[in-house]
Order: structure tokens, then sequence, then C-alpha cells
């Protein structure tokens, strides 16, 4: 299977204008699924259109990464710009439809909204924790009271 080219336009592969709302969007997406799906057609053209219709609709069914998406590419239109893209505090992050930039600021949004970061989820696990210590604790004790057993015997 071959990797999306990082400059295709998601917008021109899914065939909608960059305003189409999502279930226009939503809509060509699978309306080039049911097109080109290698189970169906099988050839190696269908299979690379697929691919990069599932990593469009990666980026596009997100409106985050939409939004971004459209910065990015507004800003590509628009030519090169003086500031370098390298200094904004940004790191690579992998995710559905390859590797994009993301801030250390939306990793640690992104973290604060699972459950295991919140404060009933450290909450979870501390008490998980101390439970499994208390029954760590009772095997050694009854380890330790099997082998004194045995060896008064």
């Amino acid at each position: 299977m071959t990797i999306p080219a990082t400059d295709d336009d998601h917008y021109a592969v899914l065939g909608v204008p960059n305003v189409a709302p999502h279930l226009v969007i939503r809509d060509a997406h699978r309306r080039i699924i049911r097109e080109s799906h290698p189970d169906l057609v099988g050839d190696a053209v269908a299979t690379e259109r697929t691919v990069r219709a599932n990593a469009a609709w990666a980026v596009l069914k997100d409106p985050v990464r939409r939004a971004e998406y459209d910065r990015r590419r507004a800003s590509r239109e628009a030519g090169p710009s003086s500031a370098t893209d390298q200094d904004d505090g940004r790191v690579p992050s992998w995710g559905p439809g390859g590797v994009r930039p993301v801030s250390v600021a939306q990793l640690r949004e992104a973290a604060a909204r699972e459950s295991a970061y919140s404060v009933i989820g450290r909450a979870q696990r501390a008490a998980f924790s101390a439970a499994s210590r208390r029954v760590g604790a009772g095997i050694v004790l009854v380890g330790t009271l099997v082998l004194l057993l045995v060896a008064l015997r």
C-alpha cells in the first residue's frame, strides 16, 4: 500500500469545493469508496484512489483538522512567507492521514480530554495502585505463611 502524498489537495481528491459542507464531503468519500474499493475493483489504480480518498476523509471529517488543513492550504497558496515554520513550537504527531504538526498546547489539550488524565482518572489510578499494593502484600504474607508451615513439618 502506498502512503498518500502530503501535497494532495484533499478537496480535489474527493471532487468537492473547499466550502462544501460535511455531508457533501462524506457523500463524496462514500461514492469514491464504492467505485474504487480494492476488494471490489482490485487494481492498483483503484487501491491508490481509495488510499488517497481515505486520507482526505481522515482530515476533512474532523472540523479542527479541516480548519488546520485549510489554514495550511491558504498559506501554501499565498506563497512562501518570511517566517520559518520550524520555529512555531510545533512537533510532528502521527494520526489518521499521516504526520501532521501540532503544538504542545494541542497535545496537552488532547491529553486532558482523555479520561485517564482527568481528576477522576488520577483518582482511579491511585485507588488501583493502592489496591494492587494490598493484594501484593497479601500474596507475600500468604506465601510466607505457607513456607513457614512447610518448614515446620
